[in-house]
């Protein structure tokens, strides 16, 4: 999608003049017509486990016995669109789900298909054993690489490094693993009979990372400042809004422990960074992170973690829920929107970390907050090599 048609986009949900164009194709056949209830979509930054969703059609006229007749159709592709008609370019449209069909339902003329995308794998598939597990201790790895090779060695997803993968968006990939390599972020890995989604969601919560699917494909981000591709939700497009501050989100010493060992089950270094503002203001506020399956290998790497968890939750952050038109559909998870809400005051950016997209009613409820979100600065007002947002 062109910026222009982006930008046309907005404008559709914004005005309510244009209907929203919902799809549903199975195989090469568009059944759009025939659906009664579209299904809602969940999704959150942290967790990448495949979802299951039904979508409910009219079966008066037996429109869709024939799949009980040819139980191959199962094996179809089914795709979940929803876009605005465009008045020269046609339909645009975004692709919201791809799957196959996993269960059939018959019942009072109304055929309930099922479907699960094709990263269900993810939960079924495991990396090593007790007795022969799987590791990565021959040298320091980049936590991208860890990635890599548990989606693609175990998960049994697309090997391509590049933008032709089908399976990982690489463009995404290859962005967080610069992002690593920049800031010399290095580990090492003992997997002994777990699942993909649950290595691949060890290496995100160690890193404090994004790994989630979006667009038919496995999308990686490590948060850092806003993006300059907000949208904007105001009055005219937030249905519903409301906003908390919970002071139990803070936290203001991390420590953070590395070197282990896999034998002696110790690890061998500790590390920790405090927000000393953020003591003197609220109170000690400690946590702590180690995993056996995936840890940092110097001092480094673990209080660059460190540094990033006191720096994002050293004070208190706002959390918004916000009920918002279909402008929101362009956005996903890891961009930043600004909401602007005058009976409580606010007019800031904040971070989408989780959405709901209901293809029903046409809505799109975001969750978003300020832990990981910075407003733009003046380069020549900021201190360089301080705690500002430049270190």
């Amino acid at each position: 999608m062109t910026h222009d048609v982006t930008s046309w986009f907005i404008e559709q949900s914004e005005s309510y003049a244009s209907e929203p164009v919902r799809k549903f194709t199975l195989g090469s056949s568009d059944y759009s017509d025939y659906v009664i209830q579209w299904p809602t979509f969940r999704q959150t930054w942290n967790s990448i486990r495949p979802s299951t969703l039904s979508v409910k059609l009219a079966n008066e006229e037996q429109a869709f016995n024939f799949m009980i007749d040819d139980l191959t159709v199962m094996s179809n592709e089914a795709t979940l669109e929803m876009g605005y008609t465009h008045p020269t370019s046609g339909d645009e449209l975004i692709t919201l789900y791809s799957g196959k069909i996993e269960r059939l339902k018959y019942h009072n003329n109304v055929a309930s298909i099922a479907f699960v995308d094709k990263f269900k794998q993810l939960t079924e598939r495991v990396i090593g054993t007790r007795s022969d597990p799987v590791t990565y201790q021959s040298s320091d790895y980049l936590p991208a690489d860890i990635a890599w090779y548990v989606i693609t060695s175990y998960g049994g997803y697309d090997t391509t490094a590049s933008s032709a993968n089908t399976d990982i968006d690489y463009e995404s990939w290859l962005d967080w693993s610069n992002v690593f390599s920049a800031d010399a972020v290095l580990v090492k890995s003992h997997f002994k009979g777990i699942k993909v989604a649950e290595a691949l969601k060890k290496i995100a919560d160690y890193t404090d990372s994004a790994i989630y699917v979006h667009d038919n494909k496995i999308r990686f981000k490590r948060f850092s400042l806003s993006d300059s591709n907000q949208t904007t939700f105001d009055n005219d497009s937030i249905m519903g809004l409301s906003l908390s501050v919970d002071n139990r989100d803070v936290v203001n010493k991390m420590y953070v422990s590395g070197l282990y060992d896999v034998d002696s089950r110790y690890w061998s270094m500790t590390v920790n960074d405090e927000n000393s503002s953020s003591v003197n203001s609220f109170g000690l506020k400690e946590d702590t992170i180690r995993d056996n399956s995936i840890w940092y290998v110097n001092s480094g790497s673990a209080i660059n973690m460190a540094q990033r968890k006191t720096g994002a939750l050293g004070v208190p952050f706002g959390k918004v829920s916000v009920d918002a038109t279909l402008k929101g559909l362009v956005r996903v998870i890891g961009e930043t929107i600004s909401v602007t809400d005058m009976s409580i005051g606010i007019s800031e950016g904040y971070r989408i970390m989780g959405q709901k997209i209901n293809m029903d009613s046409g809505k799109i409820e975001f969750e978003a907050d300020r832990s990981y979100f910075s407003e733009g600065f003046i380069l020549d007002t900021s201190t360089l090599d301080s705690v500002s947002v430049l270190t």
